[in-house]
């Protein structure tokens, strides 16, 4: 489903979670927040998230792209969009989509949900390739940008980490868990770990687990904000921190 030449430094970021402004000001009426994504200590792009929430339905549209890198990641740009139900505090996907630009060929694909089912569709989807997770083992997990959403949204205190979620992109399965928040000061910090489950090659899935660390302040209406999320790679450490 997603085009593998972008380069390990964008798909460690991306695919650990998953993602200009246009498109994140068209769905935004609750969140929206601007990051700067980097790797290797490198700034390598920037990412904007907008979601809306109105109690039983959630949307959300991300887009990501790259800035001042040459080569293999020059000129990479990601529209995400997802959208869902939202059932005692669980996100349930219905749809997501992704358009992805690299500079050299362009791909759409989308996921649509049934009984908790993904199935992918789109003239750059491998069927071959979504065959080797199956429906039993992915039934349940979130696509991409769902799962990024339920990390990077503000919220209370309350909800903050504390959870386990399954992420499929239509051709791999992985997962990551955050521990209970911990306090320090006005701050709120959540320490977990991100694993590949399925549709790896084997020794890609022995690769990890992967440390995950997410940092939340007070956002001063009694909801906490994320402002950074660090994530170890196979290429390194990369983070997103909020502009």
């Amino acid at each position: 489903m997603r085009n593998r030449s972008i380069g390990g430094i964008l798909a460690g970021i991306l695919l650990i979670l998953g993602s200009g402004a246009v498109s994140a000001q068209t769905a935004v009426q609750q969140t929206q927040e601007r990051y700067v994504v980097r790797a290797l200590g490198v700034k390598v792009g920037e990412m904007a998230l907008g979601g809306n929430e109105n109690g039983s339905t959630y949307k959300v549209v991300s887009e990501f792209t790259t800035t001042g890198l040459a080569g293999a990641v020059a000129g990479v740009r990601f529209v995400l969009n997802a959208q869902g139900r939202i059932r005692d505090g669980r996100f349930l996907p219905q749809s997501y989509s992704e358009d992805m630009d690299t500079g050299e060929r362009e791909s759409r694909a989308r996921l649509t949900y049934r009984n908790g089912v993904a199935r992918a569709s789109g003239p750059d989807v491998d069927a071959n390739r979504a065959r080797k997770v199956s429906d039993e083992q992915q039934r349940g997990a979130a696509d991409p940008l769902t799962a990024l959403y339920r990390v990077f949204r503000s919220q209370p205190e309350s909800e903050l980490c504390g959870f386990t979620q399954k992420i499929f992109d239509g051709d791999r399965l992985t997962q990551f868990s955050f521990g209970a928040p911990q306090r320090d000061g006005d701050r709120v910090v959540c320490r977990g770990e991100f694993r590949r489950l399925a549709g790896y090659k084997p020794e890609d899935l022995a690769k990890g687990p992967f440390a995950l660390t997410a940092r939340y302040d007070a956002a001063g209406d009694g909801r906490m904000r994320l402002q950074q999320l660090r994530a170890d790679t196979i290429y390194g450490p990369a983070t997103v921190t909020r502009k």
